[in-house]
């Protein structure tokens, strides 16, 4: 699944300090079209929700961890971590 969402982009390095813009930026990386399929939204309506300089649509905390789930993609959950003053760490398994 997530391997349809992603784009040939390569990953931020930095993190955004800024939640929403974090959210535009995953927007910008993915495949708007097939991730609001697969959350069963209008890509229009998506790709508003991921603008922060939209003023009709709002991000929901549900969409966002939904998105992430999607897309393996931590940058929303990097950003909120960061803006926190903490840092995400991968629990070593196995």
């Amino acid at each position: 699944m997530a391997n349809n969402l992603k784009n040939n982009t390569s990953k931020l390095i930095n993190v955004s300090p800024d939640v929403l813009a974090a959210a535009y930026q995953l927007g910008q990386r993915l495949n708007i079209s097939e991730l609001a399929r697969h959350m069963g939204k209008s890509p229009t309506i998506l790709a508003n929700k991921l603008n922060p300089d939209c003023d009709t649509h709002h991000l929901t905390l549900g969409e966002a961890v939904a998105i992430t789930e999607l897309s393996a993609d931590n940058g929303i959950l990097e950003s909120w971590a960061h803006l926190r003053g903490k840092m995400l760490v991968d629990i070593v398994t196995g």
